[in-house]
C-alpha cells in the first residue's frame, strides 16, 4: 500500500539484513526511503534521527514506528518534522519468519506511520515558518487536539470535529483573503463565514477581536497561534 503511494527505491534497514554487508546509520540513502527499523529504542531512535538528517537533504523518509505519543523523540523529532503522521488501524502483519523457523503472524497494534520534511514547522523561537502551508499547519493542529492522523482535505477552516468538538484553524489564506495575514484573525464577522457547527468550537488564531461574553455566547475555545501549540 505504502509502496504503491510512494515508489520507494530504497530500505536501509531491510528484513533480514547482513549488516556486514552495509549499515543503514553509516551510509547515505537514496531519494525515496521506507524506514522499518529494529524497535530496540537505541536502534528506533538512531533510525529516526537519520530519517531527519536525510530528509533536510530533500529526500522522501516514511517511517514505520510503534505508536509511542508521550515520548521525547515523539514530541521533539518526529511531531516537529513530520509532513504526516497516520495511524494505522488494527495489526501490522509482517511476512516472514522468526529465529526458529515459525511463521510470523503479526507484531502488536497501534502502528504509527510518518513522513518527514526537510525542516521543523517552527522556527528556534516557537513562531510557525512562513512557509509552512495550511495543510502542514492543519495535520500538527488536529493531532494535537485529537491525538490522531488528519484525514481531512485542508480546503476548510472546519478541520473536522472529534467527541462533539468541533476543530477550526485560520491561518495562510485559508479564508480566501487577498493578505493571508488578516482572515488568521478571529472577529464576528469572520466567525460569521466559518462554517457553522452547533456546540463547542475550538479556534486556532493568531488574535481575537471579540470579547469573553461573545466567546461564551458562541461556545467558543480560543487557542493563540503559535503559542498555543506547545513547541
Amino acid at each position: 500500500m505504502l509502496n504503491r503511494e510512494f515508489d520507494f527505491n530504497f530500505d536501509p534497514c531491510p528484513y533480514q539484513h547482513n549488516i556486514a554487508l552495509w549499515d543503514g546509520l553509516a551510509i547515505d540513502w537514496k531519494e525515496r526511503n521506507f524506514i522499518n527499523p529494529p524497535y530496540s529504542r537505541n536502534l528506533k531512535e538512531a533510525f529516526v534521527f537519520k530519517a531527519v538528517e536525510q530528509s533536510r537533504m530533500g529526500k522522501l523518509c516514511v517511517c514505520l514506528l510503534p505508536v509511542s505519543t508521550s515520548t521525547k523523540l515523539f514530541h521533539n523529532y518526529i511531531l516537529p518534522y513530520s509532513t504526516q503522521v497516520r495511524f494505522l488501524y488494527g495489526r501490522v502483519k509482517f511476512i516472514g519468519v522468526n529465529a526458529k523457523g515459525e511463521p510470523v503472524e503479526g507484531l502488536g497494534g497501534g502502528f504509527q506511520f510518518c513522513r518527514l520534511s526537510k525542516e521543523p514547522l517552527f522556527t528556534a523561537d516557537g513562531q510557525v515558518r512562513p512557509d509552512v502551508t495550511f495543510a502542514q499547519l492543519a495535520e500538527f493542529v488536529w493531532f494535537k487536539e485529537t491525538g490522531t492522523g488528519f484525514t481531512g482535505n485542508a480546503d476548510s477552516p472546519l478541520l473536522g470535529v472529534f467527541n462533539n468538538n468541533a476543530v477550526y484553524l485560520l491561518y495562510n489564506g485559508i479564508l480566501g483573503d487577498s493578505d493571508p495575514e488578516k482572515g488568521n484573525v478571529l472577529t464576528p464577522s469572520i466567525y460569521k463565514t466559518l462554517p457553522p457547527f452547533q456546540g463547542r468550537k475550538i479556534i486556532y488564531a493568531t488574535a481575537c477581536r471579540g470579547g469573553d461574553s461573545w466567546l461564551n455566547r458562541e461556545q467558543i475555545v480560543l487557542k493563540q497561534t503559535p503559542y498555543e501549540l506547545n513547541i
